[in-house]
């Protein structure tokens, strides 16, 4: 019997532990609230900077929000929900910002990849003709002539010359 009784003082005594400590106080439904919105907000931070928005500036904003929700006093909420509805605010401006961005940053590169195809293009269709013409300008005048033989050639002329006679 000694045992039955103490069980459910023991559930009740861990039961009031834990409601004292993480228990429900006036405050709890806007920090509740509060922490659902810095959830939605950071959300959409992720978002942006996934589209080439630069939240940088943000974070230290947003973490202001957290440490302000988590002291739980109404005054704080206040100003952690300006804080919050702050961000929200500048947050389309960054997305247009980092989206141009993004866009410049694929026109240089493709025009660059172009330039670099066009030049090879050039290059492969006229170079040739342009290099044969530069070689005729400046060795163009000069006249081919016939060397005197050295002297193991004219031997080997004379045999092949000898033989060929003798046929």
């Amino acid at each position: 019997m000694r045992r039955s009784q103490t069980a459910p003082a023991a559930v009740l005594l861990v039961l009031a532990l834990a409601f004292s400590v993480a228990g429900p106080t006036r405050a709890d439904p806007d920090v509740y609230a509060m922490q659902e919105e810095l959830e939605r907000t950071f959300l959409a931070v992720q978002s942006a900077e996934s589209r080439g928005a630069n939240v940088s500036g943000l974070v230290p904003e947003l973490n202001r929000a957290v440490s302000l929700i988590s002291e739980g006093d109404p005054g704080s909420l206040a100003e952690a929900r300006s804080v919050l509805e702050e961000v929200n605010s500048s947050l389309p401006a960054l997305v247009a910002e980092g989206e141009s961005k993004l866009l410049a940053s694929q026109i240089l590169l493709l025009s660059t990849i172009g330039t670099f195809a066009g030049f090879g293009v050039l290059s492969y269709l006229y170079l040739p003709r342009l290099l044969w013409r530069t070689w005729l300008r400046l060795k163009g005048d000069w006249e081919v002539s016939a060397s005197q033989p050295r002297q193991a050639d004219r031997k080997a002329d004379k045999n092949g010359a000898d033989k060929r006679s003798r046929r």
